[in-house]
């Protein structure tokens, strides 16, 4: 995944499984997306509910949690492709020369207008003893079993606040993490097939 000199730079010795292992220290990480909430857009009654929800979260915790946001070039080429499907199969004249106008029109504003989307991510952490030979096999099976234990505690309690969530896998955590090294190249970040937009 990491190879020659980059790999001293960075702070992970692995990802499997969905959890990122740390160096040296033991620890573990599981980074969950999470949906934004337009909280302007509630009503005082549902402002407060959700104040209240989440301070129930918070006090909830038994363990810190680390909130990250990101910013990256929207992948639009998955909405294109199902404008270019629509155009196709449309059988309306009118209807398939708008279609194809807006199709250019979408093409045209991205190419003058670099559009960012923000991504919300909850990284929870999870500290393992360091293990003797002889009990690998159950250490690994205790920590992953400690860490989902932990995710599905924080899911639950970000559901309950109306936000969507959902696990990374490997595949979405080295994106994740290949993105974070490679900030400042966002137009190559926009090349990747996006696995955070649902």
């Amino acid at each position: 995944m990491f190879t020659g000199t980059s790999q001293t730079f960075i702070a992970i010795r692995s990802i499997q499984n969905g959890v990122v292992e740390l160096k040296g220290t033991g620890g573990k990480r599981s980074v969950l997306h999470v949906s934004s909430l337009n909280f302007a857009l509630k009503s005082n009654e549902e402002q407060n509910a959700i104040i209240f929800e989440y301070q129930n979260f918070l006090n909830s915790l038994d363990f810190s949690l680390q909130i990250a946001i990101t910013s990256r070039l929207a992948n639009i080429e998955a909405y294109l492709e199902s404008l270019q499907k629509a155009f196709y199969l449309q059988q309306n004249e009118l209807l398939k020369i708008q279609t194809k106008e807006y199709i250019n029109f979408i093409n045209s504003f991205t190419i003058q207008n670099e559009i960012i989307t923000t991504d919300f991510f909850v990284v929870v952490p999870l500290i393992v003893p360091k293990k003797g030979k002889k009990a690998k096999d159950y250490h690994s099976h205790y920590s992953y079993s400690a860490m989902m234990q932990r995710v599905n505690f924080v899911r639950s309690g970000l559901h309950r606040l109306g936000l969507r969530v959902k696990l990374l896998n490997t595949e979405s955590l080295i994106a994740l993490y290949w993105s974070c090294y490679n900030n400042k190249d966002m137009k190559k970040q926009s090349l990747l097939r996006s696995i955070f937009e649902e």
